[in-house]
């Protein structure tokens, strides 16, 4: 896909499930704030950063969120691992994660990307060391494009 130019996780607009977390209790429900620093890794065009930091900058400060959107498929499954670890690092403890797990294909093979299929799992491999899983739903909303093809999950660091 991204080959040809075609890049269906970039919309221009915000992904319907994360506005589903701040416009519903969800964040509340888990104690989340609505400050602080986070990381948006991978971010592309940054069409879809609603929240983001009036002053950012890339100090060794812990960060209080992570959205992962179409970062994590970009990765072949041989080096998420990594990334995993690199969350853990990056992440203050009590902090969050929030993935929108997309694309889920369960036809496609593990290794045919990116963007590579992804699913709970995956993201549970490399996570459930440092990481309790708060959140993994089908979102309430999706573009029509994603409808099937995706999960919110939200981990909060250990």
């Amino acid at each position: 896909m991204l080959h040809e130019g075609v890049t269906p996780w970039d919309a221009g607009v915000p992904q319907p499930p994360l506005r589903q977390v701040f416009e519903t209790n969800i964040w509340s429900d888990l104690g989340m704030i609505r400050s602080g620093r986070a990381l948006v890794p991978g971010c592309g065009r940054v069409s879809h950063l609603i929240y983001e930091a009036q002053n950012p900058s890339l100090t060794e400060e812990p960060f209080d969120l992570v959205y992962d959107y179409t970062f994590f498929c970009a990765i072949p499954p041989e080096l998420r691992k990594s990334w995993g670890q690199r969350m853990t690092e990056i992440v203050r403890p009590g902090g969050y994660l929030i993935a929108l797990m997309y694309p889920i294909d369960p036809g496609r093979r593990r290794n045919d990307g990116p963007p590579f299929p992804v699913d709970f799992d995956a993201y549970s491999a490399v996570l459930k060391e440092s990481w309790d899983n708060v959140v993994n739903v089908a979102p309430t909303t999706s573009r029509p494009t994603h409808e099937g093809r995706e999960r919110l999950g939200v981990w909060r660091r250990k």
